[in-house]
């Protein structure tokens, strides 16, 4: 079940007379997710962090020291060499503060222009050094972005690398993270992935938007593998809890349920089941939301395992 809902649409691009002749303005796009990249980033962030940490506690020992035990005023060196690492620890922390103040904005464009947001993505992670939960929160961004491009096998690279890595101060976009993860992975007919993925999401402390996802994703990984009686467990519980999404996700749910209902042979329920679902969603809806659904067909359990 798709976690961003229906793709927004983009607005026709502006003609050149349109633009009053101004000069083209080029589009920065994020390069393929590459795994060797993000730990590259963050052993770099990493070193400096801890290199500037060190540093500061050493001199600031040393002056502490002299001004103590040898009654005497720090050289001027030292002195110096003390100002110049306490302006490199400013900039640091002017470099993150800047890119996390960009995060909200990004978030927000991804819905309404994923090509700026794109752009600024792209610019925000050649930044450096970045605090590590800011630098997972980019790639957080990222894989959003990619989910919502229907760029799942790239989604899940991206979420897989993150959740490698102490999230800290970034820890509430882990069960975003495993949703993401999980879907991308049921797309991409990784069952062993999506169930693992799952079993780490009923780990996690989720709000009330994502467990209406989980129990989405959970349900289509068990009709997807055949535990249709799984699936059919709780249905009352399961279809109050689908009245609570949006439409188009509500009426998957439903295609979904029948599915299994129908496999099962409880045929009454399946045809009620199914005809909720074209009430509340598209042909085209259900056909992208719940990709084994097509039409009235039926995929039964031997085309799930081929």
């Amino acid at each position: 079940m798709n976690l961003n809902g229906v793709q927004d649409q983009l607005p026709p691009p502006t003609t050149g007379q349109q633009r009053d002749h101004s000069e083209p303005v080029a589009v920065q796009f994020c390069q393929p997710f590459v795994p060797q990249v993000l730990r590259q980033q963050m052993m770099l962030d990493s070193t400096l962090w801890w290199l500037f940490r060190g540093t500061l506690i050493a001199m600031a020992c040393l002056a502490a020291f002299e001004a103590v035990y040898l009654q005497a005023t720090p050289e001027s060196g030292l002195s110096l060499l003390f100002l110049v690492f306490a302006i490199g620890w400013a900039v640091y922390g002017l470099i993150t503060a800047r890119v996390a103040r960009q995060l909200p904005q990004i978030t927000e464009l991804i819905a309404v222009d994923p090509q700026q947001a794109e752009a600024m993505l792209a610019t925000a992670l050649r930044r450096w050094p970045l605090q590590r939960s800011v630098r997972l929160m980019l790639y957080h961004r990222l894989a959003i972005l990619r989910c919502r491009s229907e760029r799942f096998a790239e989604t899940a690279t991206i979420c897989q690398a993150v959740l490698i890595y102490p999230l800290g101060q970034a820890r509430v976009i882990k069960g975003h993270l495993l949703l993401m993860l999980t879907e991308s992975r049921l797309y991409c007919r990784d069952l062993w992935g999506a169930w693992q993925a799952l079993s780490s999401l009923h780990h996690c402390k989720l709000n009330v938007t994502e467990s209406l996802q989980r129990t989405s994703l959970q349900t289509r990984y068990e009709v997807e593998t055949g535990y249709d009686a799984m699936a059919l467990e709780q249905l009352e519980q399961k279809i109050a809890m689908a009245e609570l999404m949006p439409a188009p996700q509500c009426a998957a749910m439903h295609a979904m349920l029948a599915t299994a209902a129908r496999r099962r042979e409880q045929t009454h329920i399946a045809d009620w089941l199914q005809q909720r679902a074209w009430l509340l969603g598209t042909a085209e809806q259900l056909d992208r939301l719940w990709p084994r659904h097509h039409g009235d067909k039926i995929v039964n359990a031997d085309e799930l395992s081929a």
